[in-house]
């Protein structure tokens, strides 16, 4: 997605220049995409060939609106009361859900209900907001973002998924947040559009990633940061048509970028819903002038177009490449709310030439949408909104996915009479992965970094642990990934690459890091990858990323952690890192080599950490403890140890041996050992304490899964 507003996040001191320098971009763009694509299959045949012939049977979603002749929901309905055909071949229904409202209510109200939130799901409600400032001015965007504010507080269950997005001169499309419901990180967002220090995780993260693999040589043109957002009266400035020359510009910048997004978003399941705040593209760019003499025929859905060659007539590349993008977003499954921000529709044709009417109704048309001629009344839009997509089924069936590309017609019947069904038209099959566009393998990163579900694909799930620690009065943060060998066989490659991610209690991204690396011959013996950074204290959400650069497969892993105030006194704090008998372990450094070691020092060559589930039986277990001795001496620490079932509650104690500790007065380690014995499959808390501190809090609680 670096097209997605780096490309083009240049500025210019002149209409023309402006305009050269976008057609310039369009062009270095298309260019690069093909050098890239030739290369990767140049250099992949093999790949690709596999790629091409890859079949797999899965569950196909699909999200159906069912409501009487008055337009009101109809929930009663069962999956035996549906038809659904995909090619004209009618399947069976092996998946059924409903999805019925309300969630109309304010987000204090909701969590006094008190009753349990239903669990997230691949087929929830899912929102883009895209805020267009270029075909805009400053009245319609402040009222733009008032109307986004109160969708977020009064519309949203705690469920439903939502994006923002924006449009504009210098930088583009630019994906601020991606699908996730923290919709109050959405909010900050939206307020802080014209702050230079707000910026959302998703632009933050495509940035960093594009700067990485630009120090690398290996970045697709510019990647240049603009260093946030944009003010507010610049924004509205980019709607003011200098010339026609660099206003086509605007419309070929917009609907191509647009159009790619649509196409990455094929590969999100179910309807995704855009509410698209615009004064949209003036009518006489896309169709022409009304000529003398045209009388108002009511309000149809644009006016006549009588030449598609005539300039005066309109753009009929323009027209063309529009009505493109509106092909594109329907059949991505994607419903397009389209508001016109400019206010009242105009009345007559001559009026209309200026207005951008005519190319929201198409949108709206096209996608199965509606189109929205003011914002003055925006408590009425957005209840239609919410009625429109507050209740639905969802119907499944199984499909063999081939990687082809190729399109699939549904239709979806309902057997009761007087039923009015909206159902998506079709879907695309997947691609091989080589022959995806640069925004469709940037969205299906953000996807596996930033998706609380991840919708591109089902990834591999690994296991990862966070220790904080303190050293030499810094607080650090130790990242340890456990990948199996089995499970690295199905993702990685010569070319696979790790990314690193912390994001702070704002959900502001801490810090990213990453790294490509040559894996495929590392499938012999299980790997251990990690990372140690330096980080202010406070909460922490930490997540690991790996894709194969060839195949497109992705493995997430996620954990959570709090780095402690090293200047806080309290109470003695413990950092353990269980270890388990294991020779045949590799170690890879994402940072400086040796960090991981320097921190919890322990024999790689007799010991690898326990990251994840441990198999019944192994015994003993190790522990590298790094103290953090506030206000107590060390050498009083005589640890101990038990085990408390999860589930049971039951407690038993375990045999501890201390083995050694550390001489440095700067630094306390010791080293633990635990004789498990034969303890059942199950979950269970390892909890350390030390024999001196009677009655006090644990040193540490570890959770430790026996399988």
């Amino acid at each position: 997605m670096r097209t997605l507003g780096y490309l083009f996040s240049m500025r210019t001191s002149s209409a023309a220049t402006s305009a050269k320098i976008l057609f310039s971009s369009l062009a270095l763009f298309a260019s690069l995409h093909v050098e890239a694509d030739m290369s990767d299959r140049r250099l992949k045949p093999d790949i690709q060939e596999s790629l091409q012939h890859e079949v797999f049977v899965t569950v196909k979603l699909v999200q159906v609106y069912v409501t009487d002749k008055k337009g009101n929901p109809i929930r009663d309905l069962a999956a035996s009361d549906f038809e659904l055909s995909d090619n004209n071949q009618q399947q069976p229904i092996t998946h059924f859900e409903t999805h019925f409202g309300p969630v109309s209510m304010p987000k204090d109200e909701a969590k006094s209900l008190g009753s349990p939130q239903p669990p997230p799901s691949s087929m929830n409600r899912k929102f883009f907001l895209l805020f267009d400032f270029a075909f805009n001015d400053l009245p319609g965007i402040k009222k733009a973002r008032q109307t986004a504010l109160d969708f977020l507080e009064t519309k949203l269950g705690p469920v439903d998924e939502v994006g923002l997005l924006s449009f504009s001169m210098n930088r583009g499309l630019v994906l601020h947040e991606y699908l996730t419901t923290d919709h109050q990180k959405v909010r900050r967002v939206i307020e802080g559009f014209g702050s230079a220090k707000t910026l959302g995780r998703a632009e933050d993260v495509e940035g960093r990633y594009w700067e990485d693999m630009k120090s690398l040589g290996e970045a697709l043109g510019s990647t240049s940061r603009q260093g946030g957002g944009e003010g507010m009266a610049e924004l509205a400035q980019h709607a003011i048509e200098n010339d026609r020359a660099t206003y086509k510009a605007q419309v070929l910048n917009f609907t191509s970028e647009v159009s790619a997004l649509a196409q990455a978003l094929r590969y999100v399941q179910g309807n995704k819903q855009v509410i698209l705040f615009s004064k949209g593209v003036a009518g006489f760019m896309l169709y022409g002038l009304t000529p003398t003499g045209v009388l108002d025929f009511g309000e149809p859905d644009r006016p006549p177009t009588l030449s598609p060659t005539d300039s005066r007539y309109g753009d009929s590349q323009l027209r063309r490449q529009h009505e493109q993008m509106s092909r594109e977003l329907a059949s991505a499954n994607v419903t397009v709310f389209a508001i016109n921000t400019s206010g009242k529709g105009t009345t007559h044709f001559k009026s209309r030439d200026f207005s951008g009417e005519y190319s929201l109704k198409d949108i709206a048309r096209q996608s199965g949408g509606v189109y929205f001629d003011s914002l003055a009344n925006y408590g009425m839009i957005l209840e239609e909104v919410q009625k429109k997509t507050s209740h639905y089924y969802v119907l499944g069936y199984s499909i063999d996915s081939r990687w082809d590309g190729r399109y699939h017609s549904i239709k979806v019947r309902v057997k009761r009479p007087g039923c009015r069904v909206e159902a998506q038209g079709g879907y695309f099959n997947p691609r091989p992965f080589l022959e995806w566009t640069e925004t469709e393998k940037m969205l299906q990163l953000l996807d596996l970094a930033l998706g609380e579900i991840p919708h591109f694909e089902n990834p591999l799930r690994f296991p990862l642990e966070a220790l904080p620690y303190v050293s030499a009065g810094r607080s650090q943060l130790a990242l340890i990934a456990r990948l199996s060998k089995d499970e690295l066989r199905g993702i990685v490659g010569p070319r696979t690459e790790v990314v690193f991610l912390v994001f702070n209690s704002e959900n502001d991204l801490a810090e990213f890091r990453r790294k490509e690396i040559d894996t495929s011959n590392l499938l012999r013996r299980n790997v251990f990858y990690s990372d140690v950074l330096t980080l202010p204290p406070g909460e922490y959400r930490c997540r690991v990323v790996l894709r194969n650069r060839d195949t497109g497969k992705g493995a997430v892993a996620s954990s959570d952690a709090h780095v402690r105030d090293p200047q806080v006194p309290g109470r003695l704090v413990v950092t353990p890192l269980l270890l388990q008998p294991d020779s045949a372990a590799i170690y890879i450094d994402h940072g400086k080599p040796g960090a991981l070691l320097s921190a919890f020092p322990f024999d790689e060559q007799r010991f690898s950490p326990v990251i994840g589930p441990i198999s019944r039986g192994t015994s003993p277990l190790l522990a590298v403890v790094r103290c953090g001795t506030s206000g107590t001496e060390s050498g009083t620490i005589q640890p101990s140890a038990w085990l408390i079932n999860i589930d049971s509650g039951e407690k038993a104690s375990i045999l501890t041996t201390l083995l050694s500790r550390s001489q440095d007065p700067k630094e306390c380690f010791f080293l633990q050992e635990y004789q498990l014995g034969d303890i059942p499959p199950g979950r269970y808390e390892l909890v350390l304490d030390a024999q001196d501190r009677e009655n006090a809090e644990p040193l540490a609680v570890i959770r430790l899964d026996i399988v």
